[in-house]
């Protein structure tokens, strides 16, 4: 496509593809462009129901993302650690040298579930529920209409019942907390709508995401046995493990597509963008764009990254550092295993994320890990 069109292409309908990273950050950056949705009531203008903040200009989408901003914190993050490390240790250290593990289902997916879990206080038996919603939100993997509007019913019920339990204070200690806390620009709690449209969002946002940057990235590291072996012949140092996540995200990022809209008439790299005008950002080409990054098809873990793969601006990923940290500790664990191929990875048929269904791995655990 990007020989063919060069880094950016207006289609017949009058939307533009955006290709190149200048380009893809020029639109994500600027306030020229936006999703033309002011509420979360609203209807964004290339036609997608707001619903939560994600799709929602500033200043509604400030106030919003601001009341749960401290949920996200280093030191918030920092008091999730011990529960990543627990799970993690007691998930690798139950393999035998020579057994199997699929790094999504035994690893990925466990750890991801157990920090939304404490973000949310969302049960253990709602995961399969969440499953459901995460499907619905999919075109090509709906399922059961009705199966997946029950999982919406049972999510609100469980947020409703969580916030009618919530104590209101001034030290929260997770995100429904922060909802009935005076947190955010506007000083007041969230009412109970934007609650459930910014939990809804989190573990939709959060879960399949960390899960995609896991294993998409561990995928690309079995792909590339030279990769592999560099984080392995000795032991990686915290640097070594947070460059590899960072091009685990630039080389095969678990969200891929970017909607924008131009809000009043602007231009790119020279191109004339009409108010109104949908973008649609690739930023997996743009992760991959020969003008910014050498080699920009290898895998390289001493590479040091600007990626898009978090977006940037405004909408930059609340979550970013929390995937980040997840990614980091995962990967440390498992590389103390020694992984190695052990069968066919097999990918989602999503579109919305890009993540695998399965990676199964043969490991040689350390006795020390657990």
């Amino acid at each position: 496509m990007r020989e063919q069109w060069g880094q950016m292409c207006r289609l017949p309908s009058g939307g533009v593809v955006v290709l190149g990273y200048r380009e893809c950050s020029a639109a994500l950056r600027s306030r020229d462009f936006g999703h033309g949705a002011r509420t979360t009531s609203d209807t964004t203008a290339y036609g997608l129901p707001a619903r939560s903040f994600l799709l929602v200009d500033p200043p509604v989408h400030d106030q919003h993302r601001g009341r749960v901003a401290p949920g996200f914190t280093a030191e918030a993050i920092g008091a999730l650690m011990p529960l990543m490390t627990e799970v993690l240790h007691e998930r690798v250290s139950a393999f035998r040298p020579g057994d199997v593990c699929d790094v999504v289902t035994d690893v990925a997916e466990p750890l991801a579930w157990s920090v939304i879990s404490a973000l949310l206080r969302v049960p253990e038996e709602f995961r399969q529920d969440a499953e459901r919603l995460l499907g619905g939100a999919n075109p090509r993997q709906s399922g059961d209409e009705s199966l997946n509007a029950l999982a919406r019913v049972k999510f609100s019920r469980a947020v409703r019942k969580t916030l009618a339990a919530a104590p209101a204070g001034r030290c929260p200690t997770d995100l429904i907390s922060l909802f009935t806390s005076p947190w955010g620009p506007d000083g007041l709690p969230a009412t109970q709508q934007e609650a459930l449209a910014t939990s809804g969002l989190i573990l939709s946002a959060g879960y399949k995401t960390s899960v995609g940057l896991i294993a998409n990235g561990m995928r690309a590291l079995l792909d590339h046995p030279d990769q592999l072996r560099l984080l392995t012949e000795s032991e990686p140092t915290p640097e070594d493990i947070s460059k590899a996540v960072e091009e685990f995200a630039r080389f095969d990022p678990a969200i891929q597509i970017g909607l924008r809209a131009a809000l009043t008439d602007t231009e790119i790299a020279g191109m004339a963008i009409p108010k109104g005008t949908p973008l649609l950002l690739l930023l997996g080409a743009a992760n991959r764009d020969p003008h910014v990054f050498d080699h920009p098809q290898r895998l390289d873990v001493t590479r040091t990254p600007r990626h898009l793969a978090f977006g940037a601006g405004k909408h930059f990923c609340l979550g970013a550092q929390l995937a980040r940290v997840q990614a980091r500790k995962a990967l440390t664990v498992l590389l103390q295993a020694r992984p190695q191929p052990a069968g066919a990875a097999e990918y989602d048929p999503r579109w919305v994320t890009r993540h695998l269904r399965s990676l199964p791995v043969r490991l040689s655990p350390n006795p020390e890990i657990a």
